[in-house]
């Protein structure tokens, strides 16, 4: 036992040695350290759902940014950039309430109606930016939704939308950069919406996106 437990020490003092001298190669060739990248001022973005205009039969269909920003003005370092986005409720001061719902309610038209005709995905980007070039790096599906009717109170009546955490859902941010680009993020809709004849925001209930100050490259 005495044996035994002399063994498992100098295992473990091997061990560390060996780690540090690991990590001191490391960072005293630059290979390891990680540099610290600015990120603006302006951290989080609040979005509510946008208005959605529909055709005469009762249809539309956008695909698009609904809103783009750069957090990292000028990287000043090439390798790996690591980070975290979130989201979360954008009304702050009214969490998990009957209301914290991000998306659209409508009326069908009465005789045309679709169970799944309208829905819609939300979905989050960050890209890299080198001169005039726009390169995405990053994806994150922040939800999707399909209509279903509200029988209760109007036969012909649909909604489709997300509910909004109360606390901050974080994805962590692992790619590749070249020193001197800019990073950005953008908050993206793919929707369609089928033979209705309304449309309308829940309440204006807007989502937060942002970014948490930590970023750096390695």
């Amino acid at each position: 036992n005495n044996l035994s437990n002399r063994m498992s020490a100098l295992e473990n003092s091997i061990d560390a040695k060996i780690d540090s001298l690991v990590s001191s190669y490391l960072s005293r060739n630059g290979i390891w350290n990680g540099e610290k990248q600015e990120v603006t001022a302006t951290k989080y973005w609040d979005k509510a759902a946008p208005t959605i205009t529909l055709d005469s039969s009762g249809n539309a269909s956008f695909s698009g940014s609904l809103f783009t920003s750069t957090f990292i003005a000028n990287l000043t370092k090439t390798g790996l950039l690591t980070g975290f986005m979130y989201y979360t409720d954008g009304d702050r001061n009214n969490l998990n309430s009957v209301n914290s719902r991000w998306g659209y309610i409508m009326t069908y038209n009465s005789n045309l109606r679709y169970t799944t005709g309208s829905g819609f995905a939300l979905y989050a980007q960050i890209s890299e930016v080198i001169g005039s070039t726009v390169t995405p790096k990053f994806y994150s599906v922040l939800g999707s939704s399909f209509s279903q009717f509200l029988t209760q109170s109007d036969p012909n009546k649909g909604s489709f939308g997300l509910i909004l955490p109360a606390s901050e859902i974080s994805y962590p941010v692992t790619f590749f950069v070249q020193k001197g680009s800019k990073i950005q993020i953008s908050l993206n809709l793919d929707i369609h919406i089928q033979l209705a004849n309304g449309s309308l925001q829940y309440y204006d209930r807007p989502l937060r996106i942002g970014v948490k100050d930590g970023f750096y490259v390695y």
